[in-house]
Order: C-alpha cells, then sequence, then structure tokens
C-alpha cells in the first residue's frame, strides 16, 4: 500500500494487479512488501514473517538497529496508554505481539467501520491459525 521509497498511496489494485511490476521498479526495495501477502498473527513466534516480526523489521529499517528497543519500547507503552492493558514482566515485543493478536483486528475494522482493508482469516475459535491479507493483493493463489 505504501512505500518507503515512494511518497502517497503506491499499491491499492484488486487481483494483486501490477504488483510485481511495482517491486520490479524498486517501489519496495528499502523494506521489501511481504512476497506473499499473508501474514501469519500469531500469539508467539512460529514465523519469521508474522505480524510482529514484520513490525519489528520495519522499526529497524526505518531508524536503525542502535533505536530499535526504545521505539519497540514506546510503541508498547502507547499501547498499553490506549488499547490494551499492561502485564507485568512482558518485554516491548511481547506487549506488540499480544496487541497484534488481540485487539488489532477490532481496533482495524472499527477504523474502517466495518469495511478493512486487512482481511483476517481464522481456523476457528482456538485460533490455532490466523493471518492477515491485504485486500489488494489477494488473488487466486492468495
Amino acid at each position: 500500500r505504501y512505500s518507503l521509497d515512494r511518497e502517497g498511496l503506491v499499491y491499492a489494485h484488486e487481483g494483486n494487479k501490477g504488483f510485481s511490476e511495482l517491486v520490479a521498479e524498486g517501489a519496495y526495495k528499502t523494506f521489501p512488501a511481504d512476497s506473499d501477502g499473508i501474514l501469519p498473527l500469531m500469539d508467539d513466534e512460529w514465523f519469521d514473517d508474522d505480524v510482529t516480526s514484520r513490525v519489528k523489521e520495519f522499526v529497524r529499517t526505518v531508524w536503525g538497529e542502535e533505536h530499535l528497543q526504545e521505539n519497540l519500547e514506546f510503541i508498547a507503552e502507547s499501547l498499553c496508554l490506549y488499547a490494551i492493558k499492561p502485564k507485568k514482566g512482558e518485554s516491548a515485543l511481547e506487549t506488540i505481539r499480544r496487541y497484534l493478536s488481540t485487539q488489532f483486528w477490532k481496533d482495524h475494522l472499527k477504523m474502517y467501520k466495518k469495511r478493512p482493508i486487512y482481511w483476517l482469516f481464522s481456523s476457528g475459535k482456538e485460533k490455532a491459525f490466523e493471518c492477515l491479507v491485504y485486500l489488494h493483493r489477494y488473488n487466486d493463489a492468495t
């Protein structure tokens, strides 16, 4: 949708049309878009491309390794002020992961008035597997 390499909205087509051309042009060079557009949303680190890992890599890419921890802590503190209750002994990354796996979807639905741009796919009540898919990258292969 957005890119660190270009200003404004970069991608909002349907069915993943034209996305590979944007990648080839270098539109996502600094912070590559997820290759399949499927972002696992887990309460533990099972996949190296899950949403929490992507957030961490984004923060690292934008502000550098030397400012990574302080920025993760800022995000976690902000989430605890406005979205979720703090949990004693929880690291900043654990707080971010907890928010993403428990509260993000509800907030996203509310923000987009029940017309989300990320769709949640879930295995059911037990949440053995959940993932987010960006609406505009959804296609037959997703």
